[in-house]
C-alpha cells in the first residue's frame, strides 16, 4: 500500500500554487486523512465517488479500500498531477470539470448506487449538498466537510436559530450525524474558520410521504425565504400561485399550522403535511 504524499510536497514539486477563488484547502493532517477514510465504512465493493480531489490525499486511501473511484477535480492543473500520482491504481478513474454539472447517472452508469466523499470548498458546499438531495436515490451514503457554522444549520432542529431549508430537506431523506470537526492548521493553507465532517446516510423510505420532491424542496425554500416573516407572508410572498394571503391562511389552519408562525418552528412532518396539502390545491 502507497502512502499518499503531503499536499505541500505534492504542490511544491509540481510547482503548483493553491487558487483561492477555487477555494483551495488541502487536508494535510493524517490523523484527519484516517478519520475521513474511517467514515466512508468501506468494505471494497462500493462505487465512490470523489468531489474536489485535489493532490490525491483523500483519493488513495479512499481508492484501496472500494472497488472503483470516480475523481472529480475542476482544476486541470491537479488533474495532471492526479493522473501522475495515482497511475499505480487501476480502478481510479480522473475526471476533469465541474462535479455540480455532471449528473451522478454520467460519473457511475448503469444505475449504481455511490459512496459520495469530499473536502468540498466552503463556496460550494450547500451547492453540492442540495444535489445530493436532489439525486438521493443514487446517494447511498455521503461524507463531506463543511464550515462548522453550516454543518451546525444541517443539524439542527425547529425552534433553533440554525433551522433552515438544509435542514428539513437533508432531514427528509438522510441520518446525519457529526464525525469530528478540523482545527484550521489540518488544512494548507489554513481556512479562517473550524471545519466539520458530516456523514450522511440515506434512509430505507423518506421519514415522511411527500407527493413530489420537487415540490416539497419549493414549499420549504420559499418558507425560509423570508425569515422574520410569518409562514403565511413568506408562502404568499413565495408561491402566488397558492392565491394569495387569505387562501395560504386557509391553507395552513386547514394543515393544523399556526400562519403566525415562523418556518423556523415549522417541523418536518408539518412541512410535508403541507406540502400534501398544496399539491392537492395544485393538481
Amino acid at each position: 500500500m502507497k502512502e499518499a504524499l503531503d499536499p505541500r510536497e505534492v504542490l511544491k514539486r509540481h510547482g503548483i500554487s493553491p487558487i483561492t477563488d477555487l477555494g483551495q484547502h488541502f487536508l494535510v493532517n493524517p490523523k484527519g486523512v484516517l478519520k475521513f477514510v474511517e467514515a466512508l465504512d468501506l468494505g471494497g465493493e462500493e462505487f465512490v465517488v470523489e468531489v474536489g480531489a485535489g493532490t490525491g490525499v483523500l483519493t488513495r486511501p479512499i481508492a484501496e479500500r472500494a472497488g472503483f473511484l470516480v475523481a472529480v477535480e475542476i482544476d486541470g492543473r491537479l488533474c495532471k498531477v492526479l493522473e501522475e500520482e495515482l497511475s499505480d491504481l487501476p480502478n481510479v478513474r480522473v475526471v476533469h470539470g465541474d462535479f455540480l454539472r455532471f449528473p451522478l447517472d454520467e460519473l457511475a452508469s448503469g444505475g449504481r448506487e455511490v459512496v459520495l466523499a469530499g473536502n468540498l470548498p466552503f463556496g460550494i458546499s450547500s451547492r453540492v449538498l442540495a444535489k445530493v438531495v436532489r439525486e438521493h436515490r443514487r446517494v447511498r451514503r455521503a461524507v463531506l466537510t463543511f464550515q462548522r457554522e453550516v454543518a451546525d444549520r444541517i443539524l439542527s432542529r425547529p425552534g433553533s436559530r440554525h433551522y433552515c431549508s438544509l435542514s428539513v430537506l437533508t432531514r427528509l431523506l438522510f441520518d446525519v450525524r457529526r464525525v469530528c470537526n478540523f482545527p484550521p492548521h489540518f488544512f494548507y493553507p489554513r481556512p479562517e474558520v473550524t471545519s466539520t465532517v458530516l456523514r450522511f446516510d440515506r434512509l430505507p423510505e423518506p421519514r415522511e410521504e411527500v407527493p413530489d420532491l420537487s415540490l416539497f424542496e419549493r414549499v420549504v425554500k420559499a418558507a425560509f425565504s423570508a425569515r422574520r416573516k410569518t409562514i403565511e407572508n413568506a408562502l404568499s410572498g413565495g408561491m402566488p400561485e397558492l392565491g394569495g394571503k387569505g387562501a395560504v391562511r386557509a391553507l395552513l389552519r386547514s394543515c393544523g399550522i399556526d400562519p403566525a408562525k415562523r418556518a423556523e418552528q415549522i417541523s418536518l412532518k408539518e412541512f410535508a403535511r403541507l406540502t400534501r396539502a398544496v399539491s392537492d390545491l395544485t393538481g
